[in-house]
Parts: C-alpha cells; sequence; structure tokens
C-alpha cells in the first residue's frame, strides 16, 4: 500500500515539474492541450491518494445511468455532466455550395441524411472542435471518394479545457448519444456494416462507448468499422486495470484500424497507446517520433502547442497519414508486419531487414483502404517534400567479407540507378565513423517519393565507401565486400556479388536477380575525408 502511494506521489510530483515546465516556456500560448492533459493526470494522482467519494449516479432519458462507483470510467471517481452542458451535434455536410446541417436524431427521416448511403462519422477529441482544419480536410477527402453522408460530431462543450478528467468522462455520454443516433439510421435503412467511425485521441475511445452501448441495448448491433487516430493513452490505457470496455479495442467493430503516431508515455511528451489495440496497428516510423516534429523533450513542449492545428505536431500526424490516403489513393502506404518496435528498429531500420517482408500474414495498407492483422510499420517521407508522406520503402544491406583485416570505421554509400537516367540516393548505409568489422552485415531502409521511381526494377548500383579520418581511430584504407541485397517494399529483391576490381572511390555494377561470381569479392579503396 504504501509503495504504491510512493509511486503515485513520485508521479504526481514529476508531472507538476512538467506541467510548470510547459506553462513556462508557452505561457503566451493560449490553447496548451498537453499542458491541459498533464495537470488533470497529476490532479488525478493526488485525488487518487484521497479516500473515494459516496457512490453517486446519474441518469438521463435514453441513456442510462452513470455512476462513479462502477462502469468503465470509474476509476476517475467522476460523474459525466448533462447532455444539455455537453452540447452534442450532429452535423451533416454536403458538397458546396449547399450548408451543413445539424441534424436531430428523432427526425432523420426529415433530413438530407440518406439512409442507402455508405455513412462516415468523424469525433473530434478533447479541447477540440468540428471546424478544425484537419477535420474539414477529412470532409474533403471522404466527399473525392465517394457518395457519402459525412457527418461530424461536435461535442466541443464537453471536451473544453482544462479538464480533461471531466472530458473523458463526458466520452461516455457522448459515446451512447451517437450509438442512439446510429440506432436510430439502421431502422430507416441503413446498413450497419456501412457505418464507419473516425475518432481522433480521446474521440477514438468515444467510439469504443458507441460500440458497448449498441451492445448492450441495440440488440448487439455491430459497426462495420472503426478508425482510431492515435488514441489518447491517459485514463485509458495507463493502467493493467482498465477492462476492455474502458478503451477502443479491436471487438468494437468487424474491422478496427489504429494509426499509432504519438504513442508512449506522458511524461516523455507523448499522449497515445503504445500498445496494439486494434484489428491492425499501424505504426508509421516506429509510432512515436514523426519526421518533422521537433521531439527533444523541452522541444517538444514548445513545438507540440504553438496554437491552432499545430499544437500537437506528432499527435495529430495520424489524422493527416489518413487524410493524404483520401487525397493520394494512388500511393499505398504499404505497411509491413514486425513483431514489435525493437524489431523495427533493430531489423527493419537499422538491421538486416528480416522483417522487411510480407510473410504469411501479408503486408498492410495504412489508412481508407486499410487491411491487414497485428501490428505493422513502415516509414514516410518528410513533410518538407512536395510528395507528402506517403512513399515508397527500399531495404538496403551489405555483408563485409571473412577474408581481410578485423575492423574498419567508416561510411558506406549506396545509389541506385535505372535504365531511364532515374537515380535514388546515395542513402548512407553506416555513419561516417561507425565501426564495421570482418564478416559483418548492415543495412538500413529508405524511402523515396512515389510517384517518382520507375516501375521498372533498378538496373545499376553504385557503392561507395569513405573511410574515417579521426583523432583517435582511423578507417582502412581498404574494404572487402561480398554482397549488396536491395529489397523493395512489394516483394522484389535484387541481390548482388560484386566482382570487380576498383582502385577508385567507388564501384559500379549492374544488379541481377541472382548470385555470381561466388569466388571474388568487391574490392574498395576508400575515399578518405
Amino acid at each position: 500500500m504504501h509503495s504504491r502511494r510512493m509511486e503515485s506521489l513520485l508521479r504526481f510530483s514529476l508531472l507538476l515539474l512538467l506541467g510548470w515546465s510547459g506553462f513556462a516556456i508557452q505561457s503566451t500560448v493560449q490553447e496548451n492541450i498537453y499542458q491541459d492533459i498533464a495537470w488533470s493526470v497529476a490532479k488525478w494522482e493526488a485525488i487518487k491518494m484521497l479516500p473515494r467519494k459516496p457512490k453517486e449516479e446519474i441518469c438521463f432519458e435514453n441513456l442510462g445511468c452513470f455512476s462513479n462507483d462502477e462502469g468503465p470510467m470509474s476509476h476517475l471517481d467522476l460523474l459525466p455532466q448533462t447532455p444539455e452542458e455537453i452540447g452534442t451535434q450532429f452535423i451533416l455536410d454536403h458538397n458546396d455550395p449547399e450548408p451543413p446541417e445539424t441534424l436531430d436524431p428523432d427526425a432523420l427521416q426529415n433530413s438530407g441524411f440518406r439512409p442507402t448511403k455508405p455513412t462516415k462519422i468523424i469525433v473530434h477529441g478533447f479541447a477540440s472542435d468540428p471546424n478544425k482544419d484537419w477535420i474539414t480536410e477529412l470532409r474533403q477527402g471522404f466527399h473525392e471518394n465517394g457518395d457519402f453522408n459525412i457527418i461530424t460530431v461536435g461535442w466541443t462543450d464537453g471536451a473544453s479545457s482544462p479538464n480533461y478528467i471531466q472530458a473523458a468522462v463526458n466520452a461516455q455520454v457522448v459515446g451512447r448519444q451517437i450509438a442512439n443516433f446510429i440506432a436510430a439510421a439502421v431502422a430507416l435503412g441503413s446498413n450497419i456494416g456501412d457505418i464507419h467511425l473516425v475518432g481522433a485521441s480521446l474521440g477514438a475511445h468515444v467510439n469504443n462507448f458507441v460500440a458497448n452501448w449498441l451492445r448492450d441495448t441495440h440488440n448487439g448491433l455491430k459497426i462495420g468499422r472503426i478508425t482510431g487516430l492515435d488514441a489518447a493513452r491517459p485514463f485509458f490505457k495507463d493502467d493493467p486495470s482498465y477492462g476492455l470496455d474502458t478503451h477502443l479495442d479491436a471487438g468494437d467493430a468487424e474491422f478496427v484500424d489504429v494509426i499509432h503516431s504519438n504513442a508512449g508515455l506522458l511524461i516523455a511528451g507523448c499522449l497515445g497507446i503504445i500498445e496494439p489495440i486494434g484489428t491492425v496497428d499501424f505504426y508509421p516510423n516506429g509510432g512515436s517520433d514523426q519526421p518533422g516534429c521537433n521531439n527533444l523533450f523541452f522541444g517538444a513542449l514548445e513545438d507540440f502547442f504553438t496554437g491552432d492545428d499545430s499544437y500537437i505536431c506528432n499527435h495529430h500526424r495520424a489524422n493527416y497519414f489518413f487524410i493524404e490516403s483520401l487525397k493520394r489513393p494512388q500511393c499505398t502506404y504499404t505497411a509491413i508486419p514486425c513483431s514489435d518496435l525493437t524489431d523495427f528498429e533493430d531489423d527493419f531500420v537499422h538491421g538486416l531487414g528480416s522483417c522487411f517482408t510480407c510473410g504469411e500474414g501479408g503486408c498492410g495498407q495504412l489508412g481508407i483502404n486499410a487491411h491487414g492483422q497485428s501490428s505493422q510499420y513502415l516509414i514516410t517521407l518528410h513533410p518538407d517534400q512536395e510528395a507528402g508522406h506517403c512513399g515508397f520503402m527500399w531495404h538496403l544491406s551489405i555483408k563485409s567479407t571473412e577474408l581481410q583485416e578485423l575492423s574498419t570505421y567508416g561510411e558506406f554509400r549506396v545509389t541506385l540507378q535505372w535504365s531511364t537516367g532515374y537515380t535514388l540516393g546515395p542513402f548512407s548505409i553506416t555513419e561516417e565513423d561507425e565501426l564495421m568489422e570482418k564478416g559483418q552485415a548492415k543495412g538500413r531502409v529508405v524511402i523515396s517519393a512515389w510517384d517518382s521511381v520507375p516501375v521498372e526494377d533498378p538496373a545499376t548500383v553504385i557503392l561507395e565507401y569513405v573511410a574515417y579520418d579521426g583523432w583517435i581511430f582511423n578507417g582502412k584504407d581498404h574494404w572487402l565486400l561480398d554482397t549488396l541485397i536491395v529489397k523493395a517494399q512489394d516483394g522484389r529483391s535484387k541481390q548482388e556479388t560484386f566482382c570487380a576490381f576498383a582502385a577508385s572511390t567507388s564501384v559500379r555494377s549492374t544488379l541481377s536477380s541472382g548470385l555470381k561470381c561466388l569466388n571474388k569479392l568487391c574490392f574498395l579503396q576508400a575515399h578518405v575525408t
């Protein structure tokens, strides 16, 4: 008992420090989502050390009862606000120039809602509203991809800052309201399998409560699909005692796809769940830190929360990955199954790429056409590139021969060339001062713009070795390599055993589909920096 209290006190103290740091850095920023959540969690850690309140219960018409003593959010020891205080709205988006329409769930038959069409329902999260840029872009993307009922659920008052604890509890009410709306739509003729819920952050768990209420009170209705965009971790998956009814999970719909973009501990600047919770879970760039976002701890506090839609860079990147899959359907956002984050980092990104294969379960696809199972990994382009985030992945690996001196230090670069003249690279497989031992193999994954790579295989590879010239140690003037392997994300693979003796700074060789010259070696002379 004492150890748990000490742990809570430590977490409370750390979060107070975190909240104060955020305040000091962002004292002039009006919107600071992370600070609000950090302070809410710190407050909750303090409350947990106090005796629980007496049992309380509140009931609402058609929504059932809520208690601080039992139920999926009872660990927060707080009752939800009333539906009137939460102010939930169902906003049907029409193609311009027709204005949006606020729907009355009790009078859907008298509205522009079309029960014969598939329905997309968008649910925002904490401190957000239906007018955010990403929601506007998502609605536009849906319009461009089909004839849908596109509905945004606005619950701005119930999700308002700074009280994240209250917003988390209110999510139950909103979920049941959406469930009743869906039941009314089904009664009018909508196909439950054609209903797709998209929830961001806290909104992802609202959709869990939708599923629970449909299951318990509407004859076990089960939604066709739920997409979770970096589902929030605090209060939903940060304690092993929480059950499945507390957070979004694979049983909430026929298909549940989850994109993790800011997964990890709150104290490390992360807001999302890192554990797999869906039918398929996508971890772009490992699921925590995204290209173009400031990932240093205090820099993150400053970079994430600068107002408008840029205040949570990593956390919101999941939204834009999904939106881009609508805007650029020609890029498939292929993802590859790895067993876990360690496998992704040590083998997929910086290793030999044994998990850079679709395997028996097959590769996945992130976005609107999502498919796959278990945990799927991919890397994305830097957002500064005009091509967007989605690209085409390659894995490059080299192997040193055993028949040479013990080791060297230096950079090995690979460039791919096509018969059309297109060149990709150079890519550094090792750092400029990295150790390479005899017989050792090293590799890395790289990415190119989707629409820039020719359909055919690369024809030529250029391999360069730059020896390290340091104060303490240096690289060898010459180094022997056996093999270069080039793998493409679509399963194509080229393996080349070099035959050339090169006295220059690089070796150029034609790529083939098999081994040749097994009794010969690639002899690279260093270009000393």
